[in-house]
């Protein structure tokens, strides 16, 4: 019988089982301490509390977003979604405690290697990162690269380091447009501004097609894109052997420059959208519950005929 897991039903942690919460504590306090066990750790809690129905997705929402796979393959991505979930969750919290620089210790060196590579191109880069396995890495890859950057994310809780300046997105319209506008000048300055594709909050772009669906992309990167002239550098972060976070960068996506500024940044959300669906394509189990549920509900499947 299939789970009953609904992504809508996630409750606050505050209303779950004691034990429940115990646990999850348990494995942040690991994590401090020791990052590579506590992740590991909370992984186990995350198949444990799948197959006890208290975190995850069901079966049956990952059959919505990939029909092509199995009844058992598909029961098996759901409960490796919620054990990446709380996986991630312990990695957040220890970023957010200010342990930026552990956090950085689980990055793979070969991969922030190949990252560093992109990251040498002159002028400002924007850094668009969606939410499939650790997206925070992001900031710990930034730190051990001396990268300087802007962080824009839905919260302005995440730990900030030297040369990384965060910035939420709470609030009004006006205070959207300010970030909007200090990013630009960041790019323009040739430093780098952080973004996340997939989401809820601010402007979208137009739909685009994305694993059989049609989906919208926040717009923001692509705005700044075009008005600064800077590429868009996507990146994918994805939990890898032992623990250990590896991160793949695709081809710098440039601005047409010329021409109607919604068809500039549809074009490049249409390339960005065609190199995710290739990266969840070829690893389906990178699949996290909050890109689940932002495929979910960014628009119908797509008609082949």
């Amino acid at each position: 019988m299939r789970s009953k897991i609904p992504v809508s039903a996630r409750v606050p942690m505050a209303a779950r089982p004691a034990w429940f919460r115990a646990a999850v504590g348990a494995c942040d306090a690991v994590t401090r301490r020791m990052p590579a066990t506590g992740v590991r750790l909370a992984e186990a809690a995350g198949w444990l509390c799948h197959a006890g129905r208290l975190w995850g997705a069901a079966p049956s929402e990952v059959s919505a977003v990939f029909p092509w796979l199995p009844d058992a393959a598909a029961a098996r991505l759901a409960r490796r979604i919620a054990a990446q979930d709380l996986k991630c969750r312990a990695y957040d919290r220890l970023l957010y405690s200010g342990g930026i620089e552990s956090a950085a210790s689980l990055l793979s060196r070969p991969h922030l290697a190949r990252l560093e590579q992109r990251l040498r191109e002159p002028g400002g880069q924007v850094l668009l990162d969606v939410h499939t396995g650790p997206i925070s890495a992001t900031s710990a890859a930034l730190l051990l690269l001396g990268k300087t950057a802007l962080i824009v994310r839905k919260s302005g809780r995440t730990a900030c380091a030297r040369g990384l300046e965060v910035v939420g997105l709470e609030g009004d319209d006006q205070h959207r447009a300010q970030v909007l506008r200090r990013g630009v000048e960041y790019l323009r300055r040739g430093n780098a501004v952080v973004l996340a594709a997939d989401g809820w909050e601010g402007a979208a772009t137009e739909p685009v097609a994305c694993c059989g669906r049609l989906v919208r992309f926040r717009r923001g990167a692509f705005v700044m894109a075009r008005l600064s002239g800077a590429p868009i550098l996507p990146l994918y972060f994805r939990w890898g052997d032992g623990g250990r976070i590896e991160v793949e960068a695709a081809e710098p996506i440039r601005p047409a420059g010329v021409g109607d500024a919604v068809r500039q940044e549809t074009e490049m959300a249409a390339v960005v959208a065609g190199w995710l669906e290739g990266q969840l394509l070829a690893r389906p189990d990178d699949l996290s519950l909050s890109l689940l549920k932002w495929l979910q509900t960014s628009g119908p499947p797509v008609a082949v005929l």
